[in-house]
């Protein structure tokens, strides 16, 4: 959809590109607890405060930077917080039994960090790749089959991955952010056209009313006017 946005902006339609603008920062204050997780970050001790990321992040070739990795390095760098101790930094040895699911295009977590950095150190661990998963996809997508990977393993100790079907990633947009800007606006314009008219409506009715009333009022008095007429004569 990001990438739907770009394109329809560079074919003249930035409407997309306005509405991200418009409601990102209020999508991105609620994404985290910011202050908790730049503490959990920084200390790490990884940030090296003679680098300049931001420049490193955003070289004057780059078409659209890198906003996220930018929030990161130059906020959570500059965090105040205490470093935990060396030893506990790297992956410590286990034993015990740990199911490790990746998917091969996940951009977040991707497979060779779990392969070659984690599982090594995990004497009873197992990882199951799974084929055409992002990040975190694996609970929603096929949640039958997520549901018997994670039954087997704590039942048998033994991860059954065999009711995944293999699905090609979905490239189509669906509704679009251009859309999503349209029928914002279209929103934003007729529905206050909307109340305007349903108060013009509530308030000619009204009008029309008293006016029936004013008639069916003058009529009755002329009625009664002429039976006194007729009565005096």
């Amino acid at each position: 959809m990001i990438i739907d946005a770009w394109l329809a902006a560079a074919e003249g339609d930035p409407s997309g590109m306005a509405l991200l603008t418009l409601v990102g920062p209020y999508m991105l204050a609620n994404a985290s607890v910011w202050g908790h997780n730049a503490a959990l970050r920084a200390s790490l001790g990884q940030f090296d405060p003679g680098r300049d990321y931001r420049t490193e992040l955003n070289p004057p070739d780059s078409i659209i930077g890198s906003p996220a990795s930018t929030v990161a390095f130059t906020g959570y760098a500059a965090w105040p917080a205490n470093s935990i101790p060396e030893e506990y930094r790297q992956v410590q040895p286990s034993d015990v039994e740990t199911l490790l699911v990746s998917g091969n295009i996940d951009s977040d977590t991707p497979v060779q960090f779990a392969r070659d950095e984690l599982l090594p150190s995990l004497s009873n661990g197992q990882h199951v790749i799974l084929s055409e998963f992002g990040h975190g996809e694996f609970l929603s997508m096929q949640p039958e089959a997520s549901k018997r990977l994670l039954a087997s393993f704590f039942d048998t100790g033994v991860a059954d991955d065999s009711l995944y079907s293999y699905h090609p990633v979905d490239f189509s947009v669906g509704l679009s952010y251009p859309a999503m800007a349209k029928l914002l606006l279209a929103a934003i314009v007729l529905v206050p056209l909307g109340l305007a008219a349903l108060v013009w409506f509530v308030v000619r009715r009204r009008r029309v009313r008293r006016s029936r009333a004013t008639q069916v009022e003058g009529r009755q008095d002329s009625e009664s006017a002429i039976f006194k007429k007729g009565e005096i004569s």
